[in-house]
């Protein structure tokens, strides 16, 4: 299921990163899982595409968020992509559905 990491530090920085962390580790678990799945059906791997993203589950940008979480989003999307084989060419217009609102 889509996350949506919101941020207040002034408040909880320690639950803040803890959210981080947790989001971080889920979505390394979603990209080794594929990577398996790839691994074990033997077959030639073939180039992913907006399905094959869509399937990890990645998160959604606002652009209301700090420019932490903005960064964490980059790192998680980034890997989220190359576990879906999605061609270099094609990434851009793949994430351009995780935009939401003033993103």
């Amino acid at each position: 299921m889509a996350q949506h990491i919101t941020e207040d530090s002034s408040t909880d920085p320690v639950g803040f990163m803890r959210l981080l962390l947790e989001s971080q580790h889920q979505q390394n678990e979603q990209v080794t899982v594929a990577l398996e799945k790839i691994a074990a059906s033997g077959s030639q791997v073939k180039q992913g595409n907006v399905s094959d993203f869509r399937k990890l589950h990645p998160a959604v940008f606002t652009g209301e968020e700090s420019h932490l979480v903005a960064k964490q989003w980059l790192v998680d999307t980034e890997n989220l992509l190359v576990a879906a084989r999605v061609p270099k060419i094609d990434r851009v217009d793949v994430v351009k559905i995780q935009l939401s609102g003033v993103a």
